[in-house]
């Protein structure tokens, strides 16, 4: 199930040693166009052209929804209480909840659920390299 969604490809790519500068080269080349509380996107200036990085563009490239692009009132109960039976509704789930389901608890999901867990773990850990202390945001449940 987790490969025909918008990651699928990556469980076939090998780990390249170099991704790290790739990604430094072009996090050195950002253009700062405001106070950072009110930026919107990231641009960056590359080769003479201003690559602009914002809300459409990180929901075509990773597949997640928000903000505009979907409703963010609305909340994902189903996943939190079948993947995190050990936080109460109305208790906002750690990344170290979301990283213990993601290392033991998978095979107690169902494959939609293992996916969200997956995708959740994903955004926080791999995107934005979160700490465990860190409180998922309602809204990332829903996307």
């Amino acid at each position: 199930m987790f490969q025909n969604i918008c990651f699928g490809r990556w469980l076939d790519i090998p780990n390249i040693d170099d991704d790290p500068l790739l990604l430094h080269y072009i996090f050195c080349h950002e253009v700062v166009t405001g106070p950072r509380s009110q930026v919107e996107e990231m641009v960056f200036e590359i080769g003479g052209y201003e690559l602009s990085f914002g809300k459409k563009e990180f929901c075509l490239i990773t597949g997640f929804r928000f903000g505009d692009y979907f409703p963010t009132s609305a909340s994902n109960t189903t996943f939190h209480s079948h993947a995190f039976p050990m936080v109460p509704m109305n208790v906002s789930v750690k990344l170290d909840h979301v990283t213990k389901v993601f290392k033991n608890s998978l095979n107690e999901l169902s494959d939609k659920d293992v996916v969200c867990a997956c995708l959740l773990y994903l955004l926080e850990k791999g995107f934005s390299g979160r700490l465990a202390k860190h409180l998922v945001t309602k809204e990332y449940f829903v996307m």
